[in-house]
């Protein structure tokens, strides 16, 4: 069996802790999923199963597809980049069982640095092992995806309080969402060069009353005139 050497950037690790699943009965969930991008870099995904995140990291490589889970000490130290020996620690990079948050720029080719060899800048390390488990196939979601004019569609609002978590594009303050034309799902594109894309899917509504409520009408000052017509 070979051995896991991968990295990514440090700033996608928050985004998919926060969409992955937390100790779901479907364990590969209980993680993400990355994989080498057929040209260039590696893809970055996530899922609870009631929404997702993927990310095409353009900077990553990975020599095969695995699925790792991210412990909350973990999380917590890839929330900021921090400094060490100088250097800021921008990346994840994994071998065999190590993880570390690092400023190198090339792990792969530095000496042996468990074994007495150079001292590397390091923010944070763990040791990890890949979840064994089929990830579902997150692209089946986007094939033949027909967006449409939605007139009512109900969400956690949790979830897309959570999409600003992947809104770090400083050209374009906002984000681009479209909504499934079959079930009302929220697709977001986000990031600097459009990496980043989320799906949030609708929670189901019953037949109740879906009108607005009546106070609206009385809401903001009115002049005289406008209190009239709506006695």
């Amino acid at each position: 069996m070979k051995q896991p050497r991968l990295f990514f950037q440090r700033k996608y690790l928050p985004m998919l802790a926060t969409f992955c699943a937390k100790q779901d009965i479907r364990y590969y969930l209980n993680g993400f999923h990355i994989k080498p991008h057929p040209q260039v870099g590696v893809v970055l995904t996530a899922t609870d199963g009631h929404r997702l995140v993927t990310i095409h990291d353009k900077e990553g490589k990975s020599n095969g597809e695995y699925i790792y889970p991210i412990s909350t000490q973990l999380n917590a130290a890839a929330k900021s980049a921090g400094r060490s020996y100088g250097i800021q620690c921008e990346r994840i990079e994994i071998v065999g069982t190590t993880l570390r948050i690092t400023g190198l720029d090339d792990w792969f080719v530095q000496k042996d640095w468990l074994n007495g060899g150079i001292t590397p800048p390091i923010k944070f390390m763990e040791f990890v092992t890949p979840i064994d488990g089929t990830y579902p196939n997150v692209a089946a979601l986007f094939k033949n995806l027909k967006f449409g004019q939605v007139s009512l569609a109900g969400f956690h609002p949790q979830y897309i309080a959570d999409l600003k978590l992947l809104s770090n594009n400083p050209k374009l303050p906002a984000s681009v969402m479209q909504f499934r034309e079959s079930d009302g799902a929220a697709v977001m594109v986000s990031g600097f060069d459009n990496e980043i894309v989320a799906m949030v899917m609708p929670i189901r509504m019953d037949d109740t009353d879906r009108s607005l409520p009546e106070f609206v009408n009385h809401s903001g000052h009115q002049d005289v005139d406008q209190k009239k017509e709506v006695a």
